[in-house]
């Protein structure tokens, strides 16, 4: 069994880790855009919903978990920047990529996380081995990784 969980970067800059809950309607009515924040331990309160152990989160930086780890054993998200070895791809230095989700309308076996590189989404699943991917850093916070590339 998968574990869904998500990150998120909070207005002050800080990464928030815990199940995603998104809003258009607030206490008072709508919001003038949806509103979305992270619960870092939803049921910490004796097996209760806790609402409080919640951070607001900028809605563009939220990515979920792939439910894989790179070969350090660092958790890969959608929005991170990878390090594909040279030894899969063949390429001098290796190849970076970006995780983004590939929605395949033919067969939803083939909907997984990818990483798309530059010539496009590489077929290579994570997964399969995952000593030939290292986290770089992500495109949140480190979008010059992929200039370098």
């Amino acid at each position: 069994m998968r574990n869904i969980k998500f990150r998120g970067k909070t207005t002050k800059d800080r990464w928030v880790y815990g199940s995603l809950v998104k809003a258009e309607f607030g206490l008072k009515g709508m919001y003038k855009e949806p509103k979305s924040w992270i619960i870092s331990n939803a049921f910490s309160n004796g097996g209760w919903f806790n609402i409080r152990a919640r951070d607001f989160v900028v809605s563009e930086t939220v990515g979920q978990y792939t439910g894989l780890k790179d070969k350090n054993g660092i958790d890969i998200y959608e929005g991170d920047i990878i390090k594909i070895s040279n030894r899969l791809v063949g390429a001098k230095g290796g190849e970076t990529g970006i995780i983004e989700f590939y929605a395949n309308a033919w067969c939803i076996d083939f909907s997984k996380y990818y990483p798309k590189c530059k010539e496009g989404w590489t077929e290579r699943i994570l997964g399969f081995d995952n000593s030939f991917f290292k986290v770089i850093g992500n495109i949140y916070d480190n979008p010059d990784l992929l200039k370098q590339s």
